[in-house]
């Protein structure tokens, strides 16, 4: 604060509440989605892969990634994804992009078997991230899971968590248990 930033994060306990929501619905496009332990239909979404179907939709909308995919958007797909949050933002919405691998494996993709078709470098992508994180602060946040059956349990719980997902860094979260 003292340098004139606003906190970006304030909430320090969380509730979470049961999923309300009949089903949570799964965006059309979506060509490799997870497998929920709640019900999912598939329909168009606004924003990101995954949301809540009114009236329990709050704003909050999930955008998945496999690591390569993860890759892809913070370098040759930025600019089609800058323009995602600008409207999201612009709606009041809130996007979680949710990365099926752990940030581990984000800072070394490099040398990973399953990303050796990445051209840009893992610092690269990470500083593409961390520009959207600055540009974005108050409409968009990235948490890594440890794989696919993490993801989808972290899915639930963002939706769980409902308005307090803008307020917690679901990473710091992640990483402290």
């Amino acid at each position: 604060r003292d340098l004139g930033y606003q906190d970006r994060y304030t909430d320090q306990s969380l509730t979470f509440a049961p999923l309300s929501a009949p089903h949570i619905i799964q965006d059309s496009r979506e060509q490799n989605p997870l497998k929920l332990a709640a019900p999912t239909v598939v329909d168009k979404v606004d924003a990101g892969d995954y949301a809540l179907p009114a009236p329990y939709d709050l704003g909050i909308y999930i955008e998945r990634k496999s690591l390569s995919d993860f890759a892809g958007t913070m370098s040759k797909g930025n600019a089609r994804f800058r323009r995602e949050l600008a409207r999201a933002t612009k709606a009041g919405h809130y996007i979680v992009m949710l990365v099926e691998s752990s940030i581990t494996d984000a800072q070394g993709l490099n040398h990973l078997p399953q990303t050796r078709h990445v051209k840009a470098s893992a610092t690269f992508i990470l500083k593409q991230m961390r520009d959207l994180l600055t540009d974005y602060p108050l409409s968009f946040q990235v948490v890594f899971a440890d794989g696919r059956i993490e993801a989808a349990q972290k899915l639930i719980k963002i939706f769980e968590l409902g308005q307090q997902v803008r307020r917690v860094d679901l990473q710091y979260r992640h990483e402290k248990g």
